[in-house]
């Protein structure tokens, strides 16, 4: 699934019957390379949601066992120091070569586990229109920094 998808999506307490609130951020551990969290905001409280907790994930809400499993977004969290999928979405990809192949367009993530499954790396056209987008398996990122990731592109085989 695309994981900006989830950007706006409730997130439902099972056993409590109750709206947790609305999905405004996912934090990314770029080591793990899976989305570790989702952020949700609910009367201008901002709050974690481990992704580990959540139970289900459906086209029109997030479902978690109950409301205990909700966190406070304290600073000093572990969870709140990863990065955002919005930063993630921002940063060039170039080739271990040296070659610029885009800016990250999506990631597509695994619903179960929140790996991350492919990254699609938008390159040229005009506010967002015409270009090309590449789509690059997992495997295919040799490093995911701060300011960008480098892949490694498999090379075609040489021609007869």
């Amino acid at each position: 699934m695309k994981a900006s998808a989830l950007k706006g999506m409730p997130v439902l307490g099972i056993n409590d019957g109750i709206h947790l609130g609305i999905i405004e951020e996912l934090l990314v551990d770029a080591q793990a390379r899976r989305v570790a969290a989702l952020v949700i905001g609910l009367s201008g409280q901002t709050r974690i949601v481990p992704f580990d907790q959540i139970e289900s994930i459906g086209d029109d809400a997030v479902t978690v066992e109950r409301a205990e499993v909700v966190q406070d977004a304290s600073p000093q969290d572990p969870l709140a120091q990863l990065p955002t999928l919005g930063s993630l979405l921002r940063l060039s990809v170039v080739d271990v070569g040296g070659t610029r192949q885009g800016t990250v367009a999506e990631v597509e993530i695994d619903q179960a586990d929140g790996r991350i499954t492919e990254v699609k790396v938008h390159q040229g056209g005009i506010l967002g229109l015409g270009g090309t987008t590449l789509t690059l398996p997992v495997a295919a990122i040799r490093s995911l920094g701060p300011q960008l990731i480098m892949i490694e592109v498999p090379q075609a085989p040489p021609s007869p």
